[in-house]
């Protein structure tokens, strides 16, 4: 089977292209040459679906490992959900691009976010979760050739999304800025690195803010390195979004799109699951300018077609409720899972230091990695599978302590994996109990 070999040039970043080499720790079916096209040839294994397997295999008594919430969504949207089942009209095809009220609540709750009017007519395109706007924005504008920078660590689908349409890989990684960082605010991109990923060649550049899994924030400053080299390459920025509202400590979520010069070539990923904690319920959207969500629009309706109705009904009265507490965000579901999620993040970097494992504390999302170094290697190598030490150790954390993890390796290219095998992520979107219960059961390995 062709998987990868990549290809270095003189900067220390690289393209990636399917040819025949031997890496990753599974591999997809084998695939018959009369069933099954080309371009499914050297697509990289997903890391969800072995660790899935996991959880069903082994019933970890704590799973911190894949980003959903254990608690239960907001009441008044169940409510809302429930009045639309019981509607007869609600249970036929939606608009492709949407469902109309939908469409309105987004642009009347996210105009004042990007500082312009957003029509929900051509401003807005909603789809089948964030996997299905990325999706359809890999396909409808990579083509044979193109390059697409990628900042890392990355969420793993943009790769084979990015591969299906012939696309070129490379890859820029943040990187810590101190010996010993604390915080998901000690790494950032090195500008120098990043500006020679860069040719006229480059069609996309895909980064995410805030970052999973590290938590990073990005500023404003940053965001305009990135930008700069955008507009100089005429490159579209995808700019997933999916955890705008998950920052902590005050720290402001600062929009791509919202920069100089930048609104007419970002396309920007939002998820309804993250926003109000429906993972299940595979509801996204992409913003931006209407001659790039055109060409999005034409994927999405000869792909997916739409997304479910009675789900998009119940959204629509979620964000007209969070429009009008704007001015009362102690009522907010929004500012109320943000505070939740703080302070389970300190909860569960405060257990994790308890057992000996230093977390990189988190200025956003659901997720911190965690330092694994005082584990050492606690298997016999080859025990539990091949492939990097943090999946190795995933696979013993959730065979043999009990907790779900996720190795943080999935999220690099091959050559800069080596910067995530010391550490291991954890979601902190999670009851209190799950928390403890995972810190017990870690406890016992490090007596």
């Amino acid at each position: 089977m062709q998987q990868f070999r990549h290809f270095f040039n003189q900067s220390n970043h690289f393209i990636f292209r399917a040819t025949q080499s031997r890496h990753f720790t599974t591999s997809l079916p084998s695939l018959s040459s009369k069933s099954s096209a080309n371009r499914l040839e050297g697509l990289r294994p997903s890391v969800w679906v072995e660790f899935t397997q996991m959880v069903a295999k082994f019933k970890p008594v704590s799973n911190l490992g894949q980003g959903f919430p254990d608690f239960d969504p907001p009441k008044f949207l169940l409510d809302s959900l429930h009045k639309a089942a019981l509607d007869p009209s609600a249970h036929q095809y939606p608009l492709s691009k949407g469902h109309t009220p939908l469409l309105e609540a987004i642009a009347r709750y996210y105009s004042p976010l990007y500082k312009r009017e957003l029509n929900p007519n051509s401003n807005i395109s909603v789809s089948n979760g964030a996997y299905g706007c990325l999706y359809a924005t890999s396909q409808a504008f990579v083509n044979p050739g193109d390059e697409v920078v990628i900042i890392e660590p990355f969420y793993d689908c943009y790769i084979n999304q990015v591969m299906l349409g012939g696309g070129h890989l490379k890859f820029v990684p943040l990187r810590a800025t101190k010996a010993d960082p604390k915080t998901s605010q000690d790494w950032a991109i090195d500008p120098d690195e990043l500006a020679k990923a860069f040719t006229n060649k480059t069609k996309l550049l895909i980064i995410n803010n805030p970052n999973n899994p590290l938590g990073k924030v990005y500023s404003k400053p940053e965001l305009k390195v990135v930008a700069d080299l955008c507009q100089k390459y005429d490159t579209i920025c995808v700019s997933d979004e999916v955890y705008e509202f998950n920052t902590f400590d005050g720290l402001p979520h600062e929009r791509m799109a919202t920069l100089d010069g930048m609104w007419e070539r970002t396309l920007t990923t939002h998820s309804a699951g993250k926003i109000f904690s429906v993972t299940g319920w595979k509801t996204g959207w992409t913003i931006g300018p209407k001659d790039l969500l055109d060409s999005i629009a034409v994927i999405h309706s000869s792909s997916l077609y739409c997304t479910v109705r009675p789900t998009q009904i119940a959204l629509a009265e979620g964000f007209e409720r969070e429009s009008s507490l704007v001015n009362d965000p102690t009522r907010s579901y929004i500012e109320e899972l943000r505070n939740y999620l703080q302070d389970r993040r300190d909860e569960l970097c405060s257990g994790l230091k308890s057992v000996g494992i230093v977390p990189i504390t988190p200025s956003g999302t659901y997720f911190l990695l965690g330092n694994m170094d005082i584990f050492g290697t606690p298997f016999t190598p080859g025990k539990f599978g091949s492939g990097t030490r943090d999946y190795q150790l995933a696979r013993w954390m959730y065979e043999e302590v009990g907790v779900g993890v996720i190795p943080p390796s999935a999220f690099y290219s091959e050559p800069h994996s080596h910067l995530a095998d010391r550490f291991m992520r954890f979601s902190f979107a999670r009851t209190p109990e799950s928390i403890d219960k995972a810190i017990n059961a870690i406890r016992k390995y490090n007596q």
